[in-house]
């Protein structure tokens, strides 16, 4: 198979994977970081409107609003911190930690990913992608991502064919399935 096939090389910064892993959770945890945002802004005004019936000065608004922004900041970290925590330990396993070097080649049916702790391979079907600003972000199991920065060193082509290439491989395989039926 030649590069053209669509060899990728790449190398993520500490900024640029953190970045990705916002994104990941954004996109792959969105539903329960809405409902949790939610019941936690409920149960701030729940809590504000209780202490101003109890105390109504405004010191008491202020202390609080501060302490209802403290507790829901505690408890938004403590929603994600065990994902992160599983996210971070799979990136690791995977070998895709600051400044390693890797490679995702696009084969017709599968993606494959190789760094410095082995050969991975994921089927198209399997494989999630979002675009985002700083580059595609791969989500090829519950809790892990390959993010490719529009920085990275494409072969025989630039970040903008890849992108095409990832997303009509996907949507190829995809009518090809339907026509089998």
């Amino acid at each position: 198979m030649s590069d053209a096939d669509g060899d990728v090389h790449f190398c993520s910064s500490q900024s640029q994977l953190r970045f990705a892993e916002s994104q990941f959770l954004l996109r792959q945890h969105s539903f329960r970081l809405f409902f949790g945002s939610l019941a936690m802004i409920v149960c701030s005004m729940f809590a504000i409107a209780l202490i101003l019936w109890r105390f109504p000065n405004p010191f008491s608004f202020v202390a609080a609003l501060v302490g209802a922004m403290v507790i829901s900041g505690c408890l938004y970290l403590a929603m994600v911190h065990r994902t992160k925590m599983k996210i971070r330990d799979q990136l690791r396993t995977h070998g895709l930690v600051q400044d390693y070097q890797c490679t995702i080649r696009l084969n017709p049916n599968q993606v494959v990913l190789t760094s410095p702790l082995g050969i991975y391979t994921w089927a198209n079907a399997n494989v999630k992608v979002y675009r985002t600003r700083k580059g595609v972000l791969l989500c090829p199991e519950p809790f892990l991502f390959v993010f490719v920065p529009k920085t990275s060193t494409f072969k025989d082509a630039s970040y903008s064919e890849f992108r095409k290439r990832l997303f009509d491989r996907r949507t190829t395989e995809v009518s090809a399935s339907h026509e089998s039926f």
